[in-house]
This record gives structure tokens, sequence and C-alpha cells, in this order.
């Protein structure tokens, strides 16, 4: 005996059965990324707000440095990735790429060192700042660091 399916029928099973094929295709394709980037085994843990306040200690001189810092660099200095144009890092001379190995007769081994220092700032002062550019060591003066003030240092 032969059965016979309806025309309406065979067309929602057609459709139920191309609904499902799409919806196992679009969840296998759209595979949720990673959440974080992978670290690499010489970088140090970072928090999530951390690059944040990172950035902001460096806002007074004008700069954002390479964070992580490269292997090379680790213990040696900040190294510089960009300068604000009218800065008081770029009016001071420092360029990108720059290595601080100083700031103010202390030594810079690692970033939070220097926000440390740039958060006590006095914009009427001269700094001296001692750094690496393509393997000699020049000393800048930088003036004109102007602390950001407390109740945006806190946030």
């Amino acid at each position: 005996m032969k059965q016979s399916v309806s025309a309406p029928a065979a067309a929602i099973v057609l459709l139920v059965g191309v609904l499902g094929f799409f919806v196992v295709f679009n969840r296998a394709k759209l595979a949720p990324e990673p959440e974080a980037p992978t670290v690499l085994p010489w970088a140090p843990p970072l928090e999530p707000g951390e690059l944040h306040r990172l950035r902001r200690g460096l806002l007074p001189l004008g700069v954002r440095v390479v964070m992580p810092p490269l292997p090379s660099d680790r213990f040696k200095g900040v190294r510089v990735a960009l300068i604000a144009a009218e800065s008081p890092a770029a009016k001071g001379g420092l360029q990108a790429g720059d290595l601080i190995v100083s700031f103010d007769g202390r030594h810079m081994p690692y970033p939070y060192a220097l926000t440390g220092l740039l958060r006590r700032a006095s914009p009427d002062r001269t700094y001296e700042v001692v750094i690496v550019r393509a393997g000699e060591e020049k000393t800048l003066q930088i003036t004109g660091i102007t602390p950001l003030p407390l109740e945006e240092q806190i946030k």
C-alpha cells in the first residue's frame, strides 16, 4: 500500500528540516570567540581595569607606553608607544620608541613606577628624564606636567 502525504504537510516537514539545518549550521559557524586575548608567556597578568588605570596615570605626561613590557625592556625601563601632540612629553623631546630609564633621578623599572611619580608632579618644575634612543642614552628636560585633579585620579 502506498501512502501519500499531502502537499501542505510535505512543505511543513521540508521547512522544519531546512530551518533545523540553518540553526545547527549557524551555531557551528558562529561559535563564540574567546573573551580575552591569549596572554604571551612572558606577559604579566593584567586585571580588567589595569590598562585603564595605567593610561589615566600617564595622561599628565602625554604618553602611552608598551604594556605589557617587551621581554627586552623588563626591569630596564618604560617603552614609549605614543606621544600626544602638544603634551609635556612632546615639548620636552620625548619620541615614540624611546625607553625611559629614569625620571627625576629615579630608575623606572616598570610603567607603574612612572605613574606614581607623575601623580606627584608639579607644573612649574623641570624634570630630568634619561632615555635610551637607538642605543644612545640622552637626557631630556620636561616641564609643564600637571597632575590630574584628585577626583579624576580616584575614578
